[in-house]
């Protein structure tokens, strides 16, 4: 951890945007018990050091105020280059074994401290889990589901019956072969009849027509639901089909929608859900594990990194092209982990985040204004605007300016 001393704060002669010169001039004077010339001298011989051989927390509080009161400031570590004089030989000897021993031992401390930072790293295996395994389970199970539902179908061969067994009670489509891929297409024949019966009640099922009729194309065979039946209890059961058609080949399957939703909605659910959550950790943790090894271990930040954070900002939302919502988490993000460095990175962050939530806003009523035309040409005129302003914000922050994004509802201040 830094020691007492080591820092000293600049006064770079820069005035923040939104502050009057001559209201500065007599913050300063006020601030610093200066009289007005010595502040124009003071202004005018920028950079000037005006606090050195401080500690980073009282720079940093000496920093705010100075930029609470309009003045542009930085905070730098003293580099100590004044060397002892040179001591005899065995002396140096000792003085150098005693140095490496001191450095062994901050590094172990420093090693010892970052053990203790929390949340603990394992909360980003955590969230890598929670991004990786729903989707996994999805890949799988979807295509599980499938295979298994195809492979459960009974093929028989139509005009003619069969006795068959259910083991699933549900509701199962009857498929009719138009195309098996080598002879001719056929049409479904219009005096085509089928008949279910239950031996052990001896009793008919109910055949009807398909809810909706579907088309089936495996490899090249194609097929297409002719109807639907019932079957309430497992067992054996035998149908019938008669008709004035050539033999073709039918297929009894259970409806894919039987177990669509634990089949298909819940993986589905788990892949979007899952990352989103893991996500949103990762980006927890990674926010508190540099906030707190910022307070551990306190660096000063250049105006030049300054500058390049803030525009990183405002370009970072073109991230959003890749990852979703990357627009609203990049700015978030620098807001969060540069907060106790860099007052200016902040106040882009902020005013870059309130933009991107802001034009989410009116993204989402073009969306339901899209049923007419202006909804369209509204949708189109805030992707253009929005790359635009956000590349002008980019180059304002890297030029060391503020920048106030128009049409800007302000939900960070």
């Amino acid at each position: 951890m830094p020691e007492k001393g080591h820092y000293k704060l600049v006064l770079d002669g820069g005035i923040l945007e939104g502050h009057d010169l001559n209201d500065v001039k007599t913050k300063l004077a006020g601030l610093l018990k200066f009289d007005s010339k010595k502040i124009e001298r003071l202004l005018a011989s920028t950079p000037l050091t005006i606090k050195k051989n401080i500690d980073y927390p009282t720079a940093s509080k000496y920093k705010e105020a100075l930029r609470a009161a309009g003045a542009s400031c930085q905070i730098e570590r003293i580099e100590n280059n004044v060397s002892d004089p040179t001591p005899p030989p065995l002396a140096q000897i000792d003085r150098l074994a005693r140095t490496g021993k001191n450095q062994v031992g901050k590094g172990a401390e420093e090693a010892a401290i970052k053990s203790k930072i929390r949340p603990s790293w394992i909360w980003y295996v955590i969230a890598i889990l929670l991004t990786a395994v729903p989707i996994v389970f999805a890949v799988i199970k979807i295509p599980l589901a499938l295979f298994s539902n195809l492979a459960s179908g009974i093929e028989f061969t139509a005009p003619g019956a069969i006795e068959f067994t259910i083991d699933q009670p549900d509701k199962y489509i009857i498929w009719y072969t138009t195309y098996d891929g080598h002879s001719h297409r056929r049409d479904i024949p219009q005096d085509i009849k089928i008949v279910v019966y239950n031996p052990r009640n001896e009793r008919y099922l109910n055949v009807s027509a398909p809810g909706w009729k579907k088309t089936e194309t495996i490899l090249d065979v194609e097929r297409q639901s002719i109807a639907e039946v019932v079957f309430k209890q497992a067992g054996v059961y035998t149908i019938e089909v008669s008709g004035g058609f050539p033999a073709t080949e039918l297929v009894l399957r259970r409806s894919l929608g039987s177990g669509f939703f634990n089949n298909f909605v819940v993986p589905i659910l788990m892949s979007l859900i899952g990352p989103m959550v893991g996500l949103v950790i990762a980006i927890f943790v990674f926010i508190k594990r540099s906030n707190a090894k910022t307070s551990l271990f306190p660096t000063s930040i250049t105006r030049k990194q300054e500058r390049q954070w803030a525009m990183l900002s405002h370009i970072g939302t073109f991230s959003a092209c890749l990852i979703p919502f990357g627009n609203i988490i990049v700015p978030l993000v620098i807001w969060q982990v540069k907060k106790q460095e860099s007052s200016f990175t902040v106040e882009h962050s902020k005013e870059s985040l309130n933009f991107q939530i802001s034009l989410l806003i009116y993204y989402i009523a073009s969306t339901l204004l899209i049923l007419i035309i202006i909804g369209f040409i509204l949708f189109i005129g805030l992707f253009i605007f929005n790359i635009i302003i956000v590349i002008k914000a980019g180059i304002k922050a890297n030029e060391g300016e503020f920048f106030k994004y128009p049409m800007t509802i302000r939900f960070f201040k």
